[in-house]
C-alpha cells in the first residue's frame, strides 16, 4: 500500500504553472543577419518593448525545471510503501506527576499529533502505555489510537517526581531495538536511556503549594497550621 507521510509537500506541484507561464513568456530569440549596423538599434527597441504570451518552446532547461519541481513534490511529500502486515511497536511511559495534571489536554494532543509520525510505513501499530511510577499496571495495550485517547482522558497522575528509568528500561524490554519508546514529560530533559523520544509539554505557570503541615494540641483542642509557598 503506498502512502504520503505529509501530503501538504505535494504543495510543491504548484511550481510548474510557475514555470511553465515563465517558459511562455520567453520570447525565441531571431538570428537577423544584417549588413550593417544601423539596423541594430531598431532590433533591441523591439526586444524591449515588453513580452507577451507566445507558443511555448520545448527545451532542455524547461524539461529540467520540470523535473525539479516534480523531485521536490515527491521528497517532501515523503511516500512511504506499506508492507502487508507489517506492525510497528510503540511504548509510551507517562510522567505521572501531579504536575502533569495541569497540562494533561496539551500531553494527549501532542503525543496524538506525533503517533503517525512513530509508525512509519507499517500497517498496524501496537501501543503500550505504562506510568513511570513503578509497579504500576499498564494503562493500555492495544492498536487502537482512538481508544488510547479514551484511556487518557480518563487518567488522572498524582505522584511526586519520579525518576522514569525503570519504566524506560520495562518499555524498551516490550517493544525490542526496532520498537519506538516515547517519554511523555512536563519537564524537559537533555537526554534519556535506552534511546528514548521525549515529548514535552506545558510551560512555567505561577503555582502556589503547601509545603508542611503541623498538628498541635492547644488548651485541649486539635490546631494546625500549613506553610504555603509561591
Amino acid at each position: 500500500m503506498f502512502s504520503l507521510a505529509n501530503p501538504l509537500g505535494l504543495l510543491a506541484l504548484l511550481g510548474i504553472p510557475a514555470v511553465l507561464a515563465i517558459h511562455f513568456l520567453q520570447r525565441k530569440a531571431v538570428e537577423l543577419p544584417v549588413s550593417t549596423l544601423f539596423l541594430l538599434e531598431r532590433t533591441q527597441r523591439d526586444a524591449a518593448s515588453g513580452r507577451r504570451f507566445e507558443r511555448i518552446i520545448p527545451s532542455v532547461p524547461l524539461w529540467m525545471q520540470l523535473l525539479a519541481v516534480l523531485l521536490l513534490a515527491w521528497f517532501l511529500a515523503e511516500p512511504r510503501i506499506q508492507k502487508a502486515g507489517s506492525v510497528q511497536r510503540v511504548a509510551v511511559v507517562l510522567d505521572s506527576s501531579a504536575s502533569m495534571g495541569v497540562f494533561k489536554k496539551d500531553a494527549i494532543e501532542r503525543l496524538m499529533a506525533e503517533l503517525p509520525q512513530f509508525q512509519g510505513p507499517a500497517t498496524t501499530i501496537e501501543l503500550t502505555v505504562m506510568e513511570a511510577a513503578p509497579g504500576r499496571p499498564r494503562l493500555y495495550a492495544g492498536t487502537s489510537v482512538d481508544e488510547l485517547k479514551e484511556v487518557l482522558g480518563k487518567w488522572q497522575p498524582s505522584d511526586g517526581v519520579t525518576d522514569p528509568t525503570q519504566a524506560l528500561r520495562l518499555a524498551r524490554s516490550l517493544v525490542s531495538r526496532e520498537g519506538s519508546v516515547i517519554y511523555l514529560t512536563d519537564t524537559p530533559a537533555e537526554s534519556l536511556p535506552f534511546e528514548s523520544k521525549l515529548i514535552a509539554v506545558g510551560e512555567a505557570i505561577s503555582n502556589v503549594g503547601f509545603t508542611g503541615v503541623s498538628f498541635t494540641r492547644e488548651e485541649g483542642a486539635l490546631v494546625w497550621r500549613a506553610l504555603v509557598r509561591n
